[in-house]
């Protein structure tokens, strides 16, 4: 299928954070890439090396969206609205995210962030059952980094018992792995397995 050229409509950043976010309330439901509310999955998919992290994806049933490479002009417009959201982070934060161990491995081996980071104030978050192989990173967050926290700039937003804080791609990191606090050591995923990474990740 032949990749289209299509110009970006003008669009407020806001809506595509908004649209990033899961909420497509506002969006055409008969076009193909707004009408998704897991668009997420597929954008920050195309954001790793190689297929490796698509190709988890789809055996654990998460749907890629191939809108988004057919419409590739809207794709990179897409994240350039999400990037504009944010800033800067001001001062120190420890937020928390559940990672599936494939895409851990990735982080760990580029020494980077490969993709768009979603990462709660609110701990790690109690549902486990669409992941395999956790690992619980807990993310200190330093002065410098591009983020934004939804809750903040969102006039709407679905999920705020997240408290979601957005970090930017690409992002150096350094990671120390550490035996799972006992306090986790009943927490199973998907297929009734522990924990198997503790992570600092700075």
């Amino acid at each position: 299928m032949p990749i289209q050229k299509e110009m970006h409509s003008e669009r407020d950043p806001l809506r595509d954070l908004k649209f990033y976010s899961g909420d497509i309330t506002d969006e055409d439901p008969d076009d193909p890439v707004f009408s998704d509310p897991k668009a997420y999955v597929t954008l920050n998919a195309l954001l790793f090396e190689g297929i490796e992290t698509e190709q988890a994806r789809a055996a654990k049933g998460r749907k890629l969206n191939p809108a988004f490479i057919t419409r590739f002009d809207t794709t990179i417009a897409l994240m350039q609205g999400i990037l504009s959201n944010m800033h800067p982070l001001q001062e120190d934060t420890v937020v928390f995210r559940v990672e599936r161990f494939s895409d851990f491995n990735q982080f760990e081996r580029c020494g980077m962030m490969t993709s768009f980071i979603s990462c709660s104030d609110a701990g790690f978050l109690s549902s486990y059952t669409d992941k395999a192989d956790l690992v619980f990173m807990e993310v200190h967050v330093h002065p410098g980094v591009l983020c934004v926290r939804l809750e903040e700039v969102l006039d709407f937003y679905l999920k705020k018992e997240e408290h979601e804080l957005l970090i930017a791609p690409y992002c150096p990191i350094r990671i120390t792995s550490l035996p799972v606090p006992q306090k986790y050591a009943q927490i199973k995923d998907r297929n009734g397995n522990p924990v198997c990474v503790y992570a600092v990740v700075d």
